[in-house]
């Protein structure tokens, strides 16, 4: 049995609506998910915090190396830089969509279709000693 449904203009405003809605609750989410990220994550050189990225696919990201960087880095600082890095990359995943790549991080953290990648070379060793993963997954769960 064949139908067919109109959508009146009036409809389809109110359906636009409501998806500007959630897409704008869900980003405002992730907001808060990459605030946490980095309120976890340790600053010394800035590499690890500043290797975080948000993608909608597990490929690409930043991968910073804290070789030859010095340490003690401003907290404040170098978590401000990577939170405004993830925000920008929430919305950029939103509007236009990431073109990623093959997957090279070395920790992923799931948001549903999207991922929170961090690609420092030591980033598995800073996740055993810090546990960010797994303190992520418990707030979120």
């Amino acid at each position: 049995m064949d139908f067919e449904v109109r959508v009146t203009s009036s409809l389809q405003r109110k359906l636009d609506l409501i998806n500007e809605t959630i897409d704008e609750a869900v980003e405002n989410k992730l907001t808060d998910v990459a605030f946490d990220i980095v309120r976890l994550s340790p600053v010394d050189t800035g590499a690890f915090v500043n290797s975080w990225s948000f993608k909608d696919n597990p490929g690409g990201g930043r991968a910073k190396s804290s070789s030859g960087k010095p340490k003690g880095q401003s907290k404040e600082n170098e978590r401000g830089f990577a939170l405004n890095n993830l925000a920008n990359d929430i919305r950029l995943a939103f509007d236009k969509g990431s073109t990623g790549g093959p997957s090279r991080s070395q920790l992923t953290i799931t948001a549903g279709a999207y991922y929170f990648l961090n690609g420092a070379p030591h980033a598995g060793k800073v996740d055993l000693k810090y546990g960010i993963e797994a303190q992520i997954g418990d707030i979120y769960g």
